[in-house]
C-alpha cells in the first residue's frame, strides 16, 4: 500500500510539473503601436520588439562596458544587449538580455525560490509570478515586485525549455497605472525572429 502511494504520489507530481509548461494559457496583449517607439531587430538572439514611446537607446559601447563588467563579476550572468532609458519620464528605463549561456537548472532554482532569490534584502513588499505563453513564445515567466516606490517587471523568454532572452522594465511605482498600456504593448510587440523590409525607388 505505501508502495503504491508512493507511486500515486510521483505521478502527480510528474503532471504537475508537465502542466507548467504543456498547460499554460495563452495570454493576448493590446498592442498600440502609437504607444510605441520603431522596431528593433536583434541580430544575436534574433527577434524583434519595440519599446514605450520616449524610452530611447544608450550607446552600444557603453552597453558593451556594462555587460563586460558583470560578465567579469560573474560568467553566469546574462549578457546585456541594449539598455533604454525614458526621455519623457524620469527613473525608468528598460534593459534587454541574451541569457542562452546561463545554465537552465540555474535560471529554474531561482524560479522555484523567486521570492527569497528575488528579494534577498526584502527590498519589494511584493513579488509575483505568472506563466503564459502568447505569439511564438512557448512560454514566458513573469515576476511583478513593487513596493511603494519602485517598480520592476522582469520576464523570461523561453525557447522550448530554457530561456533565451530576458526583459527588464523599471519604473517608478506612482506612476505604474498611466505608464502600463505602454509597457503592455511593449511586452506584446516581441517576437521570434523579424522581417527585414526593402523600399525600392523608383527607375
Amino acid at each position: 500500500m505505501k508502495r503504491l502511494r508512493y507511486t500515486a504520489s510521483i505521478i502527480v507530481y510528474l503532471i504537475m510539473i508537465l502542466c507548467l509548461n504543456s498547460c499554460l494559457e495563452t495570454k493576448h496583449f493590446e498592442v498600440d503601436e502609437s504607444l510605441l517607439e520603431e522596431q528593433i531587430n536583434d541580430n544575436d538572439i534574433q527577434i524583434s520588439y519595440r519599446m514605450p514611446s520616449g524610452f530611447k537607446p544608450i550607446k552600444k559601447s557603453m552597453v558593451d562596458s556594462i555587460a563586460s563588467a558583470e560578465l567579469q563579476y560573474d560568467p553566469f550572468a546574462a549578457k546585456i544587449l541594449a539598455i533604454y532609458v525614458d526621455t519623457l519620464l524620469n527613473n525608468s528605463s528598460a534593459v534587454v538580455s541574451d541569457m542562452r549561456n546561463i545554465p537552465a537548472e540555474r535560471t529554474e532554482n531561482k524560479l522555484d525560490f523567486y521570492f527569497t532569490e528575488f528579494n534577498p534584502n526584502n527590498y519589494w513588499d511584493k513579488v509575483e509570478i505568472s506563466r503564459y505563453k502568447f505569439n511564438q513564445f512557448p512560454k514566458v515567466v513573469q515576476l511583478d515586485m513593487y513596493n511603494s516606490n519602485r517598480r520592476l517587471i522582469k520576464l523570461f523568454f523561453y525557447d522550448e525549455n530554457k530561456v533565451k532572452f530576458s526583459v527588464d522594465y523599471v519604473l517608478p511605482e506612482e506612476y505604474y497605472l498611466d505608464i502600463k498600456p505602454f509597457i503592455e504593448s511593449s511586452i506584446g510587440s516581441f517576437n521570434e525572429g523579424y522581417t527585414i523590409v526593402i523600399e525600392q525607388t523608383k527607375q
